[in-house]
């Protein structure tokens, strides 16, 4: 073999060997790094949120009612049963229930993962819960536990988001929330039932238990605006600041009589 031969074949096959090297490499890599990658994005999604507590109470100082209206006779299956008060006020604390509470103009979102769905159920002619909270992308459920027929009227501001009809028996209908707002919810064949439903951009709202308590968890230090919402006594704001690596923070609202405040759906902040 000449000189030359050998020299042109000893750089085709060094040539050869280098792109199976090359391809060998890229082969083996990329893999690696995909699955890397894929677990990073697991691992932050997966990594709880910072922040404190927010924690409160809603009192109301006004005369409280006593007197539970009821269903006229004439009206089928519903006939004396108990209409849910528009205010429910606990006597020996003051507290409101079903107070909707929320930071408004707040831009830390937080990763809520699986999809949460709001049930609320016609159950003995009134909608349980008759008031609650959503994040903007979840689902409201509407059932009927009912032995008749109910409507389900559901409007955020003047926009119809759904309106069907309930026959007994019927399986939960699902609707997704896109936007946020303060949702009625009205039975057009009983006048008497009605609902809200306050829908958030954001998952630091909460709504006050039986005894007028709420908790936000998770809220990141910042200045915000704590604001509160009732169908009755209507809509109160305070400034509330979270320091760094505070725990807990309490903030407490209360009603004042006469009710002097607006009463009407609040617009949220996009």
């Amino acid at each position: 073999m000449s000189a030359t031969i050998f020299i042109r074949t000893f750089l085709t096959g060094s040539i050869l060997l280098s792109v199976c090297l090359l391809l060998a490499d890229n082969t083996m890599d990329q893999p690696a790094i995909a699955t890397t990658y894929s677990l990073a994005v697991e691992t932050q999604a997966m990594e709880p949120p910072q922040g404190a507590t927010i924690k409160g109470m809603v009192t109301f100082s006004g005369m409280i009612s006593e007197e539970v209206e009821t269903v006229p006779q004439s009206v089928e299956f519903c006939a004396e049963k108990p209409i849910t008060p528009n205010l429910s006020v606990k006597q020996d604390t003051r507290g409101v229930k079903n107070v909707i509470v929320y930071i408004d103009k707040i831009h830390h979102l937080v990763e809520v993962g699986t999809e949460h769905h709001l049930v609320v159920t016609n159950k003995d002619c009134a909608f349980t819960p008759r008031v609650g909270t959503l994040t903007v992308g979840h689902h409201m459920d509407i059932a009927n536990d009912d032995p008749i027929i109910h409507n389900a009227h559901v409007r955020n501001g003047k926009k119809t988001l759904l309106n069907v009809g309930l026959v007994p028996g019927i399986r939960s209908i699902s609707k997704e929330v896109r936007n946020p707002g303060i949702l009625t919810l009205q039975c057009a064949i009983h006048e008497f039932m009605e609902g809200f439903v306050g829908v958030f951009p954001h998952s630091y709202h909460s709504q006050t238990d039986d005894i007028g308590e709420f908790r936000i968890g998770s809220v990141p230090p910042g200045e915000y605006e704590l604001v509160i919402w009732h169908e009755l006594l209507g809509t109160l704001r305070k400034v509330l600041i979270v320091k760094t690596d505070e725990q807990e923070v309490e903030i407490n609202f209360e009603y004042p009589m006469p009710m002097t405040q607006d009463r009407q759906p609040i617009i949220l902040s996009q």
